[in-house]
């Protein structure tokens, strides 16, 4: 059974790690859902975004709060987190993401490395 973000975090253990979105998209018969009353209606508004992009090709819609493309110079991303989903900023710098850049500038995508750096997202 799929223990939450917030158990896993009360834990001191690694925050979201994969497969905890597949509590948010789907009612799994097998596992009963131990959702918060926020992480429900966050759910609500992750399954508006998912079937709105697979309907349309983008994720918005007059639900859902706006998900702005990501921009490098600005380096927003997306936050799916309660009590409301938006944009975020200062995410790469938060979340120490220097370390994958001399990652990428050992592959085919050092440009995207370039790039990361010019803006000043990531140093």
């Amino acid at each position: 059974m799929p223990l939450r973000v917030s158990l896993l975090r009360s834990l001191g253990a690694y925050g979201a790690t994969h497969t905890d979105e597949l509590q948010f998209l789907f009612a799994l018969a097998s596992t009963p859902s131990t959702l918060s009353n926020a992480e429900k209606n966050l759910a609500g508004v992750m399954q508006n975004y998912w079937s709105s992009l697979a309907r349309s090709g983008t994720p918005n819609s007059l639900q859902t709060p706006t998900w702005a493309p990501f921009s490098i110079a600005t380096g927003n991303v997306q936050s799916l987190n309660t009590p409301r989903p938006g944009v975020e900023l200062g995410f790469a710098a938060q979340h120490h993401c220097n370390f994958w850049i001399g990652v990428l500038d050992q592959t085919i995508l050092a440009g995207v490395a370039t790039d990361l750096t010019s803006a000043g997202i990531v140093q």
